[in-house]
């Protein structure tokens, strides 16, 4: 999956197979993912948190895609971080500017040239780029709450932990993360 620059292979930390040359791609960006630097950019996930959860009690009670929605909170949570900017995408309840659907696209090709890079060279028009981590964070967000409403022990254990927390007067309104690591179970 290395893109190919003036017909070379130009490998990154997800592609590199020498050990060597991947731990120097490695150390350069390895401080800005430390757990320190990462609490620095809870602010932002918190924002985005109030908006999502703002939304989804205004739709209280109605059929929503919340596969789609997780997927918006992530874009807007990478957005934030990243740029220090939200896209949107909570806000106006949509795939703003079509993002999310260029990038399926792009998954499209992905998947062609992952199976067939000869293709790469025939195909390069098409390459289409995407904002790292929106997808693996949606994927674990929609995953966690699948697992969460599939194993109704599990369910009930957090809803516990979460009713006790706020009888006790231990949550705002919106949960923030800082909270949620008060809350072991969850």
């Amino acid at each position: 999956m290395a893109p190919v620059y003036q017909g070379a292979v130009l490998d990154s930390m997800f592609t590199a197979r020498d050990p060597v040359y991947h731990k120097s791609l490695k150390s350069s960006v390895a401080q800005i993912f430390s757990m320190t630097n990462m609490k620095n950019f809870e602010v932002y996930a918190d924002e985005c948190t109030q908006i999502f959860m703002e939304a989804m009690l205004t739709l209280e009670g109605q059929p929503v895609d919340f596969s789609m929605w997780l997927q918006w909170y992530a874009f807007d949570v990478i957005g934030a971080i990243t740029f220090q900017r939200r896209f949107g995408f909570t806000e106006q309840r949509r795939d703003v500017d079509d993002m999310i659907g260029k990038i399926d696209i792009g998954l499209q090709y992905v998947k062609i040239v992952g199976q067939l890079p000869f293709l790469i060279p025939l195909l390069q028009k098409g390459l289409m780029s995407s904002l790292a981590g929106s997808d693996t964070t949606a994927i674990s967000l929609r995953a966690m709450i699948y697992y969460i409403v599939k194993n109704q022990h599990v369910y009930d254990k957090i809803q516990r932990e979460i009713d006790e927390a706020d009888r006790n007067k231990q949550l705002s309104k919106f949960i923030t993360y800082e909270e949620c690591l008060k809350l072991p179970y969850l």
